[in-house]
């Protein structure tokens, strides 16, 4: 087959259009014969060399649409031809976390094109469990364009952050693809979506895709915009400005959600020591909320 690879890292002069073995589909696996491409930042840093352990010779590209040209052994859920798409996060489907549904944290995870051979070819090997119909009337180059970014996307604001209807999501630097995909899972969602960037045609962009409030993070500060837009206590507001924390206590459980964190500071107004409590609920544990920050795909 035909594939762009690349056998040392560095710019796009390393790239190489030529002849590569056609891989063989193994047992529960298939062979899509590929027609779109998708191009993500990751493909970038591992051609450049950013990610380490890329086995050289090297084809690229996580995202990818096709049809399916042949079947391994076991695999017969998409008959020869049938349009698919598919997870670019590839698992043992074996392993404790996997077992929790947490696949992206498998010990032995990989992301096609990183760490095996990719998409930029004629064709590509995937896991059957990996793939998916593409739905009528999606192209090949918008499936191509789904997966990484709306995955990643989906972990942070639907699996991690668990966003309900009504809530607010704040998106800073709208403009690429998780983010853009971020906002349309939030409104999906029901949640109001803030959005910040510092181009003007981006805010426009993300306002005909839906988000409730554009900030120019150029001509602004955006935390305090956030801080008037958000119904936050006005008497937590004022002291914000004026109280240096010293000291946070672990957070106490109160009760399944509910949690009780307090901080002890200094009122550099008025030179007093105070301490404040305050009682919240959170849908997931905080050490949860915190990983929703996450790397592509996972």
């Amino acid at each position: 087959m035909k594939a762009i690879r690349f056998h040392q890292h560095g710019g796009p002069e390393v790239l190489r259009y030529e002849d590569a073995p056609t891989p063989q589909p193994g047992p529960g696996e298939v062979l899509v014969g590929l027609r779109a491409a998708a191009l993500n930042h990751l493909d970038l840093f591992t051609r450049k060399g950013d990610v380490p352990k890329v086995p050289l010779p090297h084809i690229g590209g996580a995202d990818g649409a096709g049809v399916v040209a042949a079947n391994g052994p076991g695999a017969t859920r998409y008959p020869a031809g049938t349009r698919v798409f598919f997870d670019p996060g590839l698992s043992d489907g074996t392993c404790d976390y996997c077992a929790r549904g947490e696949h992206s944290l498998c010990e032995r995870w990989e992301i096609l094109g990183e760490h095996r051979d990719g998409t930029y070819a004629q064709a590509v090997v995937i896991p059957e469990v990996n793939l998916r119909p593409i739905p009528e009337g999606l192209s090949f180059e918008e499936a191509a364009a789904f997966p990484l970014v709306f995955l990643t996307a989906w972990r942070m604001v639907v699996s991690k952050a668990r966003v309900l209807p009504g809530e607010t999501v704040l998106i800073l630097g709208i403009g690429g693809g998780v983010a853009l995909a971020a906002l349309q899972i939030a409104k999906h969602m029901g949640a109001r979506v803030l959005v910040t960037s510092s181009s003007q045609e981006k805010l426009d962009r993300a306002r005909a895709m839906g988000a409730d409030v554009l900030i120019n993070h150029k001509a602004t500060d955006f935390s305090k915009e956030v801080w008037g837009i958000t119904e936050y206590s006005d008497q937590l507001k004022q002291a914000s400005d004026q109280i240096t924390i010293e000291r946070q206590l672990p957070l106490s459980p109160l009760g399944p959600g509910k949690y009780k964190l307090e901080i002890t500071a200094t009122d550099q107004l008025n030179n007093q020591k105070i301490s404040k409590t305050a009682e919240f609920t959170v849908k997931a544990a905080p050490e949860v909320k915190a990983a929703a920050y996450t790397t592509p795909g996972r």
